[in-house]
């Protein structure tokens, strides 16, 4: 279950944002615990039973009131029930309803925790460190996928593809320049809040602190699909869901350097640097400007 991450009396999150947790009941018989997240109205989430190890996914709407509706759905995608009620204040109250309508039964819970994004200011002293490459993931065209992760101290890297509506796997060996060149890719926060990406010890990308917004340099026409994600991003978007937005830019010149037999020969028309207030990691996302395909790299904190 989450904690409380980071306390502030400004909010940068979206104009309607929560993500909860919950202990209640149903029937007043059982117990559950549940994590409710509310971006711009759209609720998402999860519930668990007390003693089951299963969750069961939640989706749904909330208004300006805290009144919402949801639906739950089993493993295969299909709808279990549903939840209708009010969030006020620290109480979820209302009705869980079966798939089919004939069973209603009333639920209460109380909050238990909540996730509170701070200022930019605060969020960045938070991350002010050192954070070294853990994972490269990333997908393209029509089926195919590529990760590669840190395992025991070393590097696992895996491509794979569906052929005859199976999906295939095969490892990927990588160099000895392979193995260097990940092992030595780092993003540090330094106390300016400057935020540097640096590969074979070379400064790739310099971000520094703007007290509002983000920096973002899309200049570039994109296909719609692409333009769609990014009409999300503006130069004055600080927080959205959950992940504080540093840089979007579509002037491209360091994928080169940090290229490898991990990721694939193709085309990388924008990158966007953003942090994880909850994950604590930062990711850089490397993406085709026309539809479909990108690569994430993931960075995680070096131990202090």
């Amino acid at each position: 279950m989450l904690l409380s991450y980071m306390l502030a009396s400004t909010a940068l999150a979206d104009t309607q944002y929560f993500h909860k947790t919950f202990d209640g009941h149903i029937d007043g018989r059982y117990a559950f615990k549940m994590d409710l997240k509310n971006v711009d109205g759209s609720l998402s989430g999860s519930y668990r039973y007390v003693g089951k190890r299963e969750d069961i996914s939640l989706s749904g709407n909330i208004d300006g009131a805290g009144t919402f509706t949801m639906d739950e759905s089993g493993n295969a995608g299909q709808r279990t029930g549903s939840f209708t009620g009010k969030v006020a204040g620290d109480a979820l109250v209302g009705t869980w309803t079966s798939a089919r309508g004939d069973r209603r039964f009333a639920i209460t819970a109380h909050q238990t925790s909540e996730v509170i994004i701070g200022s930019k200011r605060e969020i960045l002293t938070q991350a002010v460190g050192t954070y070294a490459l853990d994972r490269v993931s990333g997908e393209g065209g029509a089926n195919a996928m590529w990760d590669s992760w840190r395992d025991r101290g070393g590097w696992e890297s895996k491509v794979s593809s569906i052929y005859q509506a199976q999906r295939e796997a095969s490892d990927v060996t990588l160099t000895r320049e392979d193995l260097r060149r990940l092992n030595s890719m780092n993003v540090t926060v330094d106390t300016t809040l400057t935020t540097r990406l640096t590969v074979d010890g070379k400064v790739l990308l310099s971000v520094p602190y703007r007290e509002a917004g983000m920096q973002y340099e899309i200049a570039l026409s994109h296909d719609s699909v692409v333009e769609n994600d990014l009409k999300k991003l503006s130069p004055a978007t600080t927080v959205r869901d959950e992940h504080l937005y540093l840089l979007a830019r579509d002037a491209i010149d360091f994928v080169p350097a940090m290229s490898g037999s991990y990721l694939p020969d193709d085309a990388v028309d924008i990158a966007t640097v953003r942090y994880s207030v909850v994950g604590k990691t930062f990711e850089l996302y490397l993406r085709d400007g026309q539809c479909c395909g990108g690569t994430v790299f993931t960075f995680r904190r070096k131990n202090r």
